[in-house]
């Protein structure tokens, strides 16, 4: 079995031939979202250098809880259909 993060690179080289992304152009296009698994520095870092555009849902629970106390301002924005609050930083 192999886990996700070591089977990203290969399988955006697999997509990148099947799908004839040979141009940066044509994969500045394209977005991908990234869950936990897929969210290490290394293949965002890869996805970037790549020229994709990126919603990730990074790997580390400690790096989320740094980036979040960076953050110098949260601002409360319109409740979703569920009825949760939400805010951005």
């Amino acid at each position: 079995m192999v886990k996700s993060c070591k089977a990203f690179k290969p399988m955006v080289e697999k997509m990148e031939h099947i799908l004839g992304l040979t141009d940066i152009s044509h994969r500045k296009l394209i977005r991908f979202r990234l869950d936990a698994g897929f969210g290490t520095d290394e293949n965002i870092d890869y996805a970037l250098w790549r020229g994709y555009h990126l919603l990730v849902k990074m790997y580390s629970g400690k790096r989320a809880k740094k980036l979040a106390n960076s953050v110098k301002e949260w601002v409360d924005i319109s409740p979703s259909s569920d009825n949760n609050s939400r805010q951005v930083g």
